[in-house]
């Protein structure tokens, strides 16, 4: 059902750090990463699945043209699919969104007196 949706939905990237294995590969026009978890291994899957069973952790960037100015398209998606979802600046939450881990980004611009 997930490939069904990824398929119709032409979703270019799919990230998880469920999966305790670490694998980045490409099917069917779209890019999968998997990151291992970052506090535990576990045993043998059922099935065995492939990709390397390490510790580990990724840092997903994304690029202000990329992420930043989409905020209100981002906030309107999560909300139509309700989604919980968690944005790392303050912006998104003034503009919707559920909750912020981060500060507000003219803040720390002004702060630093640019």
């Amino acid at each position: 059902m997930l490939l069904a949706l990824v398929r119709r939905h032409r979703v270019a990237l799919v990230a998880s750090g469920h999966l305790h294995k670490a694998r980045d590969f490409a099917f069917e026009g779209t890019r999968y990463i998997w990151s291992p978890a970052s506090s535990f291994l576990i045993g043998t899957p059922q099935p065995e699945m492939p990709g390397a069973k390490r510790l580990g952790a990724v840092v997903y960037q994304l690029d202000n043209a990329t992420f930043g100015n989409h905020i209100d398209q981002i906030i309107a998606l999560a909300t139509r699919s309700k989604m919980p979802t968690i944005y790392p600046w303050r912006e998104f939450t003034a503009a919707g969104g559920l909750i912020n881990y981060g500060s507000s980004i003219p803040d720390a611009y002004r702060q630093l007196g640019i």
